[in-house]
């Protein structure tokens, strides 16, 4: 959830928009008081220099785009005492910021408003206001901001490939003809000096323990002794179907059941394959893509000054999600029954 100090500095980076000296904004708070929020982004805008009136919206209001207008002139009468303490400020703008326990049902609309004779800005005036969405309106957020929750992403993608390793191993060690397939992949986009079986798993192994810190865990494709850095590598080489296929490989070297399901990512629902596939490819499918797509948000961090600034309420769901699906896929993993051993033949 964003804070009320870093509320207070978004509010100041978003650039003043011409002809808007009033700007409405929703911020839904699901935990924790309104009231305190409300108290430390006042302090927190003061100290920001940024004019701001934070209210508790306790009224059923903004349900109908077309009742936006009257809704909005209720609120601010509703709330006079607190803006008549604004009349001495500085500015030709104005932030009202709305507190609420729900999303923002309504699209993000403009609309024009006669401004009592009272108001700090522009009283008697006719403007156009916009209700906006504060999380989706900030647009200057580079990859690597406080709500992309790096390190946790980082520390959850270690901690799948190490359960992935030993997931791997187990399977080996009671029926290792069940790895063969992910495992000739594997080695095939490798450098060719892990040849054996054992020897692989062994070097995931030892590279995936070595590792310091995961919470700052990124894996490398130039190092590709990882097992996370090889099936990044096949995701790339690979299209949907071909995809399908490396996820019933993968499923196969868990020994997964047919009953074991996981919700995939956004992000690796749109890499889906054009076949249909039985439920342990999907796991599989999903555990590939979920960890490419977290290898690449990670990289896209580290390097965020390459790239162009987004909305931070994207930024925070691209990561909730994907972090979701890193954790939901280890958990996965560490609950998995002992693997089973092939019948014997006669």
């Amino acid at each position: 959830m964003i804070t009320a100090s870093r509320a207070a500095a978004l509010l100041r980076s978003t650039r003043d928009g011409a002809g808007e000296p009033l700007r409405v904004y929703w911020h839904e708070i699901t935990e924790g008081s309104r009231e305190a929020f409300a108290s430390n982004l006042e302090s927190a805008a003061s100290t920001e220099g940024v004019p701001v009136v934070v209210l508790v919206l306790r009224k059923a209001l903004f349900n109908n785009a077309n009742s936006l207008l009257s809704d909005l002139l209720s609120l601010l009468e509703d709330n006079r005492s607190r803006f008549s303490s604004m009349s001495g400020h500085n500015s030709d703008r104005l932030n009202v910021v709305l507190l609420a326990r729900s999303r923002l049902q309504i699209p993000q609309v403009s609309s024009p408003i006669v401004l009592p004779e009272w108001f700090p800005v522009l009283p008697g005036n006719e403007v156009h206001v916009r209700l906006l969405v504060l999380s989706d309106t900030v647009q200057d957020t580079l990859l690597n901001a406080e709500e992309a929750r790096v390190e946790q992403m980082s520390e959850l993608l270690h901690r799948l490939e190490e359960l992935l390793v030993e997931r791997i191993k187990e399977v080996y060690d009671t029926r290792p003809q069940s790895v063969d397939r992910i495992l000739s992949a594997l080695r095939d986009v490798g450098k060719g000096d892990l040849r054996e079986r054992r020897d692989m798993l062994q070097a995931f192994r030892s590279h995936v323990r070595g590792v310091p810190n995961g919470r700052a865990y990124r894996p490398s494709l130039k190092e590709v002794d990882s097992l996370a850095s090889r099936l990044i590598l096949l995701v790339l080489r690979s299209s949907s179907d071909q995809l399908a296929t490396l996820g019933e490989a993968l499923a196969e070297a868990l020994d997964l059941g047919g009953d074991v399901a996981l919700r995939p990512s956004l992000l690796s629902v749109m890499m889906r394959p054009t076949r249909q596939i039985g439920r342990p490819a999907r796991t599989g499918h999903t555990i590939l893509t979920t960890i490419y797509y977290a290898y690449q948000f990670l990289t896209g961090a580290a390097h965020s000054g390459e790239y162009p600034s987004f909305p931070i309420g994207l930024i925070h769901s691209t990561s909730v999600d994907l972090r979701t699906a890193l954790q939901d896929s280890a958990e996965m993993v560490r609950m998995l029954p002992s693997p089973t051993v092939p019948a014997q033949g006669r």
